[in-house]
This record gives structure tokens, sequence and C-alpha cells, in this order.
């Protein structure tokens, strides 16, 4: 249910994951009065864990409102779903299209955490958010006036040419790598250590145990310009 619930709010232009006769709007509702019995009980009942510390969170002696509560569950709900799937389809797939990179890894399985960086790099699942400049101010020698609405593109970041030594190539072992598929600052992912460690797990599994992997299909990407990746990757392998 979360499932659907996460890629009928976060991919909603995909009609596939409309195909229930949802969208974000009707997801969105279904999840807050999923919630809305869940803060109830937590506050009637609380056991401890992180939905009663959120749900009995207090800011001078009151309770937060109930729609603030429910952004609290609904990130943690829905976040890490399709972001941490498309890395994986989308770093898989960077490998399958750039063999010698896969080889190195293979040959080398140090560099691991190096190679999830330039997954996480070059899938940058999250691609955008907007934020207000509170103050003018200069960016890149562009004048940004207070109240601004200004686009935050995290794949465009990611690819940087001012950043990154040939940016649209695709290397295990680049480093530095500081990308920004997490965000930065105060409103940085925070799954980001979760998300890491699946990411180095699967592929760490993956490598140990296959002798040969290749596409047996054309990759599909979702329809999305939130979040996105590639939501089907066909592939045929051989065991060890």
């Amino acid at each position: 249910m979360m499932m659907r619930l996460t890629q009928q709010t976060l991919s909603s232009q995909d009609p596939e994951f409309q195909k229930e006769g949802g969208n974000a709007r009707s997801a969105m509702m279904e999840m807050y009065a999923y919630f809305q019995n869940i803060i109830a009980d937590r506050r009637s009942q609380p056991n401890g864990d992180l939905s009663s510390v959120i749900a009995n969170a207090r800011v001078n002696g009151e309770h937060l409102s109930d729609r603030d509560v429910f952004g609290y569950f609904n990130i943690i709900a829905t976040a890490g779903h399709d972001t941490t799937s498309y890395s994986l389809t989308g770093g898989l797939l960077g490998l399958l299209e750039n063999p010698e990179q896969m080889a190195k890894l293979r040959a080398d399985p140090a560099l691991l955490p190096l190679a999830v960086e330039e997954i996480l790099r070059w899938t940058t699942p999250v691609k955008h958010f907007c934020r207000t400049a509170v103050e003018d101010s200069e960016i890149a020698g562009k004048q940004v006036k207070a109240g601004d609405h200004l686009l935050l593109s995290y794949p465009s970041a990611s690819f940087d040419e001012t950043v990154y030594e040939d940016p649209f190539k695709f290397r295990v072992d680049r480093r530095p790598n500081r990308h920004l598929a997490f965000g930065t600052g105060p409103h940085v992912c925070l799954g980001q250590y979760l998300a890491r460690f699946e990411l180095i797990s699967f592929f760490r599994e993956l490598l140990a145990r296959i002798e040969h992997i290749e596409l047996a299909g054309t990759p599909r990407i979702v329809e999305g310009s939130f979040v996105g990746g590639v939501k089907y990757l066909p592939v045929r392998y051989r065991m060890r």
C-alpha cells in the first residue's frame, strides 16, 4: 500500500502508477486518513516507537498539529522507496553500459564505496526542489532578489563541468565526488546513510554471486519530473 501511495505521489506523471485510478491528490488524502488513525492511537497508547515520538512531540507544551505530524510521517514513510531503487537500477545500467568499469570494480571490491557515490551522482533520482530567497544575493553572476523562487536542479549539479572532470564519464573510482544527490545543508536527506548501506550491500552480493550479467531488453524510464529513474531493467545473468 505504501509503495503504491509513494509512486502515485512522487511519480504522479507516470500513467502506469495511476492505473488504479489514483493520483497525487487522492494518494495524499489516503495517506492523511491512514496516518490520522496512527496519530490518535500513538497519543492514546504510546509505545516508544518512532511514530509515538513524533505524534507526542510538543512545542511550548502543546502537541504539534495533526497536519504538521502528518508531514513528518509522510516524509519518513515515502522517502527512499523509489529513490534507492532508481539508484540501484540506474547504477547497474551504468555498469552494464561501461563494462570496463564493471571489470575494475570486480577486480577491486574495495572501490565499492566510491562506486556507490558515483552511482548516486550518475542517477541523481531526486530531480529538483524549489527554494525562496530570503535576501538579495548574487549566484554565478546572476542577481537574485529576496522573494525570488529558485529551482535547484540536482542532475545539472551532478554533471557540472566546472566541478567534475569528464562529468559524462561513469567512473567507479571517481574522487573527489561531492555530488548533491542527497541535497545539502539543513535539508540534506535524512536517509542518506541507509541508502548508501543498501546500495553497497546489494552490489557487494551481486558482484560476488554473478559470473556474467547483461541487458536482456530495453530499460524503461519512469515518466516524472520530480523523482525518476529506471523502473524496468531486464537482465540475463549466470551464477558463479
